[in-house]
């Protein structure tokens, strides 16, 4: 299971096996928060600080996880900073994300009206 912790003063990712036994392995190097497995469980993803989406690549066996290198995958942009999230969903293979995201600040899309319009016959 992955989850967020606070102990090291910040909030930081974390794995561990449940049910257990097995220690919890930290993922996540500089904070973050709302991890989401790959389907597969190679991968784990999760919102950096900076709002950025981050993927660390995982091998898990029996009695301990190998974890790879945190990349930056791109940013988000998460209105207001700080909201609970899900700001994002992942493919079953990792490669397509659905994010909740802004599109515009103060922009909105036109809109007509007609008024009488006849169908055709």
């Amino acid at each position: 299971m992955s989850f967020g912790s606070i102990e090291s003063g910040t909030v930081e990712i974390y794995v561990q096996p449940f049910p257990g036994p097995g220690p919890k392995t930290r993922i996540s190097t500089k904070g973050g928060g709302f991890p989401v497995w790959r389907a597969d469980s190679s991968e784990l993803f999760y919102l950096a600080p900076d709002d950025r989406l981050m993927a660390v690549s995982l091998k898990l066996n029996d009695k301990k996880v190998e974890v790879g290198t945190p990349k930056a995958l791109f940013p988000l942009r998460i209105r207001p900073p700080g909201t609970l999230g899900p700001h994002f969903a992942v493919s079953p293979d990792g490669q397509r994300f659905l994010v909740n995201t802004i599109v515009g600040e103060g922009e909105t899309a036109p809109l007509t009206v007609i008024l009488n319009w006849k169908a055709k016959p």
